[in-house]
């Protein structure tokens, strides 16, 4: 079993405190403590007994938390005289058979403290009080003190002493309105949240493991249609986020398929997709719901490290535009927006969209390894967020049950479809050595404060409610209640409602939906028993004389710990608890709720969840908010007066002294499913700005007023810092930090992870001292469009040609600037003059190196990351003359039929020097050591027939 050390320095922890249990608001110095009310919801006994937790002012985060003054108004012992003859005055309830199963009784012996009481009840009206009468109107005012009988509460004496009892009996500003006693919750506990990656560095280090967490924003290239639908179609016709293509969607389909259980068809005469044969919610997925033809690219790829060759269903490139083109085709002939094919449902109860499915997505335990085999193929999706944080299983006894009788996923599952039992979400406060992760949405998060001394400053505390969730009745539901698991059979849950599991469909989803190769009604049945026992001896309390039977429920005498009769202290228990799953939303901004929601169960076997989301749109800020589910074994229990004395006469008879009383307590298990906040990352999908261009300049044989430069876009991957020019640029900039998580000093990424489109000319007459000296000097842009009105069909290279005086100098900078708009660091600046005496006039230049600037703005290139070999821009074009798709000048203008299956007659490259089916050398050497390098390269093209459905009414390019 893999778990953590959570035991590291510095732990990001947090402690999770019910509001009744929490918090020790001490009366004005000229307040008796015995006349003071604490403030509601705090259980009023434990307050007056210094029972409840509070934050230690000043103190270090060892002893962050503490545990009441040493001074208890009210104090608990223990006494040989009580009527159960025991030492200990927390005693079982004996009679069992009257207790609701799952409840026990505790008894416990109080007595107020002397000094806390000598100065109450001395109202002008009440100036003669004796010790046991105070001590009487402290536990229940509505007593007569005299006969113990009760009087008309609205006709008390003014003594100023605030009962007990009444406090727990009813109030109605609590909405208790009848006699019974007020329920106090205790789900006291501790979880460890995970630091940002950032925020570790070289803090931790060696043997320790430090709980980390992270979400990375990664752009990996640039296809023009696909990005146009995000801005193009807006409100309404919105691209949702839900059908964009998903990495696990085609991984799902092939591991599927590869089971022959589905899988897309292909006619044996065409090699076309088969409409027909897209039958999962995977492949309508990966299809727009059939929009899209052809839209499968053969890759393969290695699965499951090694063991199994696959074959992928995803293309770089022609499967977006594609995708884009259907989306567009479908939105603009489509006027109502759940007319759409990816908003249809199937006319049930349910919606089956895939827009609402897919906002949904559980990963089932059996299948985690979908997330760590196919890294690489995310290279292949234009853009993606990367998110990975660690996890905990260090408590897991529940969770190792759930996963051997398969459960787990479907509670997952049957949380997603709401088959849980919301209850009312509960009042927490929080005290954590580095905060609280976040604040969750739509919560009542604020700041409390807190006085544990009139000599100490107010303390503030975050305070908030979270939701949970009844597992008691979830579990009972599983065997009883509505019949979902019998012996004979029954329906398991059925297929997910709200939402689609990712991954090979294997006999734990089987077992889920109750399909074939599942288990069988028998094995689900004893599963679910197996199961049902373990909650239900884990549901004991920790008090249980057998041994093998101790459960995870605290007693009352756990809660509250203390010293007893001077012996001490004994520390209070937390809860138990186990984290079961967790759950990563991705909300926009100004979202009211979540956009998508994914869910990974807790796992023993592993460490961390990794994910990549493709999901995303260029430009978008996202939210991603990771909770955990941690089930808490908590403690619901209730107060009642057993017994007090009204007169020395009767302190024999109760086995009591004259300043005690004894008060049962009613406890019974509370396991709650509690969301708490986990990780919390604001991430902008945006790319990196370009590298500076290369330039080369050309002059012109016999023309002294003339320059061509011509201008290429570059390649790699730098850390630079930025190099400001017009007064906008810094705003830019600084942008770019935000998305790359970058201080204001640190250095700024530059990529070439799309083709330029622009390029940046300025030109100054004089010596520049400093590139600012640039500003307002730029003389245009060099468009790299092939044809201006179709943006997306661009090339990597363009030129310039100024016009320039003789015998002049001239300083030239470029920029390259790319399809978003960010441009890169300026180029070198140079230095040109065209000298001309009246005869054949030639150019003299110079790399001008700035006075101001210590370094040239030249990176250095590492020779195996950056040698980069590929066509020229001409010899990838379709030569149609060549090809035969357009008559010869010296032919009749007729052209024969071509062969869809045999494409040899394609024709690539309008130089008249053929690159194709060549054999060319390349020679490096080595400028240090004259060592060669030789690569024989051959260029072969491989000719797939796609059908691009542009529509030029979509305007996408």
């Amino acid at each position: 079993m893999a778990t953590r050390n959570i035991n590291h320095p510095n732990p990001k922890k947090v402690s999770v405190y019910n509001s009744t249990t929490f918090g020790k608001n001490v009366p004005p110095d000229n307040v008796n403590v015995f006349e003071y009310d604490a403030p509601k919801p705090i259980d009023f006994m434990r307050s007056r007994m210094n029972r409840t937790w509070y934050k230690v002012p000043e103190a270090n985060e060892a002893e962050f938390i503490g545990w009441g003054p040493e001074i208890d108004p009210i104090e608990i012992v223990s006494d040989s005289s009580d009527v159960q003859n025991s030492t200990d005055p927390y005693i079982p309830w004996a009679d069992q058979a009257s207790t609701p199963p799952g409840k026990q009784k505790e008894k416990a012996i109080i007595q107020y403290n002397p000094t806390a009481l000598s100065e109450a009840g001395n109202q002008p009206a009440e100036p003669s009080l004796t010790p046991l009468n105070k001590w009487l109107f402290a536990i229940e005012s509505a007593r007569d003190a005299g006969t113990g009988s009760p009087v008309d509460p609205t006709n008390l004496q003014p003594h100023g002493i605030v009962p007990t009892f009444d406090k727990l009996r009813k109030d109605p500003a609590l909405g208790q309105t009848n006699d019974n006693a007020i329920v106090f919750y205790d789900h006291v506990f501790d979880y460890e949240a995970p630091l940002d990656q950032k925020q570790i560095g070289d803090n931790y280090y060696g043997a320790l493991t430090v709980a980390a967490a992270n979400v990375k924003p990664v752009y990996n290239f640039y296809i023009q249609p696909y990005e146009a639908i995000f801005t193009k179609f807006t409100g309404s016709d919105s691209l949702p986020e839900s059908i964009l293509p998903s990495l696990y969607s085609f991984l799902t389909m092939v591991q599927n398929t590869n089971d022959g259980t589905s899988g897309i068809q292909r006619s044996q005469t065409t090699g076309r997709t088969e409409q027909s044969s897209i039958d999962t919610i995977f492949e309508k997925h990966a299809t727009l719901n059939k929009l899209i033809n052809e839209y499968r690219v053969d890759t393969e790829v290695v699965f499951n490290r090694g063991q199994d060759t696959t074959t992928t269903a995803v293309s770089k490139g022609q499967y977006f535009d594609k995708y884009a083109y259907a989306f567009a085709r479908e939105t603009t002939a489509v006027a109502d927006v759940n007319s759409r094919s990816w908003n249809m449902t199937n006319g049930s109860a349910e919606p089956v969209s895939l827009s609402n499915r897919f906002k949904h997505q559980v990963i089932p335990t059996a299948n985690l390894d979908l997330f760590s085999t196919f890294a690489d193929v995310t290279n292949r999706f234009p853009m993606y967020c990367d998110i990975n944080f660690s996890t905990d299983s260090s408590n897991s006894e529940i969770l190792k049950v759930l996963e051997e009788t398969k459960l787990l996923t479907m509670l997952v599952k049957d949380f997603v479809d709401n088959k849980f039992t919301v209850g009312p979400p509960m009042d927490f406060n929080f005290v954590g050595t580095d905060g609280v992760p976040f604040a969750p949405p739509n919560s009542n998060f604020h700041e409390s404060l807190f006085k544990t001394s009139n000599t100490e400053n107010a303390e503030g505390i975050t305070s908030g409610s979270l939701e949970c969730w009844d597992v008691i009745q979830w579990a009972n539901n599983l065997i009883g209640g509505d019949k979902r698991v019998t012996a004979t059979g029954g329906d398991l849950y059925g297929q997910i409602e709200n939402g689609v599991f990712l991954g090979k469909f294997n006999q734990e989803a089987a077992s889920i939906s109750q399909q074939s190769g599942g288990l069988n009604s028998i094995n689900r049945y004893l599963n679910v028993l197996k199961f049902m026992t373990k909650l239900n001896q884990m549901a004991n309390f920790t008090n249980n004389q057998n041994s093998s039977a101790r459960g995870k429920t605290r007693t009352w005498k756990d809660m509250v710990g203390g010293t007893f009769n001077g012996v001490g202290p004994a520390e209070p228990k937390k809860a138990y608890h186990e984290t079961i799953f967790y759950k990563v939303e991705k909300w926009e901004v100004d979202g009211t709720e979540p956009i998508q929601s994914f869910y990974f169960p807790n796992a023993r076997a592993i460490t961390e969840h990794r994910f990549t989301d493709t999901q995303v749109k260029y430009g978008k800020v996202y939210i991603y908010r990771i909770f955990a589910f941690e089930m808490v074994f908590g403690t619901k229990y209730r107060y009642q007066r057993d017994a007090a004395p009204v007169s020395t006469a009767n302190l024999s008879t109760l086995n009591l002294k004259t300043n005690q009383a004894r008060i049962c307590i009613i406890t019974e298990p509370s396991i709650k499913l509690i969301k708490v906040p986990y990780y919390e990352k604001v991430v902008v999908m945006m790319d990196s700005p370009p590298v500076m261009p290369d330039v080369e300049v050309v002059p012109f044989r016999g023309v002294e007023n003339k320059l061509l430069f011509w201008l290429r876009g570059n390649t790699g991957n730098y850390k630079l810092n930025p190099i400001i020019i017009q007064p906008d640029d810094e705003a830019s900039f600084d942008a770019i930090r935000i998305a790359q998580e970058l201080g204001d000093l640190d250095p700024i990424q530059f990529k070439s992870d799309d083709h330029p489109r622009y390029f940046e000319v300025f030109r100054l007459e004089k010596k520049p001292s400093k590139y600012t000296d640039f500003e307002g000097s730029r003389l245009g842009f060099i468009d790299t469009a092939v044809n201006i009105d179709e943006a997306c069909k661009g090339a990597t290279a363009g030129s310039w040609i100024d016009t320039i005086q003789p015998n002049q100098k001239y300083y030239y900078l470029f920029r390259t600037m790319d399809n978003h708009g960010h441009f890169s660091n300026p180029s070198p600046v140079y230095e040109m003059e065209m000298v001309h005496d009246g005869y054949a006039p030639f150019l003299l230049r110079n790399v001008y190196q700035l006075p101001d600037v210590e370094t040239p703005q030249v990176p250095a290139k590492s020779f195996s990351k950056y040698i980069y070999i590929k066509p020229a821009y001409t010899q990838t074009l379709l030569n149609k003359e060549h090809s035969g798709l357009i008559p010869a000048p010296d032919t009749d203008g007729c052209l024969t039929a071509k062969s869809m299956a045999n494409t040899d007659w394609i024709y690539l490259g309008m130089d008249k020097q053929p690159l194709w089916k060549q054999k060319l050398k390349v020679r490096i050497i080595s400028k240090k050591t004259g060592k060669r390098i030789d690569l024989n390269i051959k260029f072969r093209h491989k000719s797939t027939m796609q059908t691009f459905e542009n529509n030029r009414n979509n305007k996408l390019c």
